[in-house]
């Protein structure tokens, strides 16, 4: 292997999500505002939730 990938959707599904860990709760986009890398291998990365007043299923809502 000469490369690993990672991808992230950040969304908290709680009122629509199959597995609902939140349940009760409404559904949460969450935007970047910040990242971090330390030592080129360890990342933080900080999101901003906003509460979807109609869930969307368009990943760029």
């Amino acid at each position: 292997m000469d490369r690993f990938r990672v991808v992230m959707f950040p969304v908290i599904t709680g009122a629509t999500g199959a597995e609902r860990i939140y349940d009760g709760y409404p559904d949460i986009a969450l935007e970047m505002i910040d990242h971090r890398t330390f030592d080129g291998r360890i990342q933080l990365v900080e999101y901003r939730p906003r509460v979807l007043e109609h869930p969307s299923l368009d990943p760029t809502a």
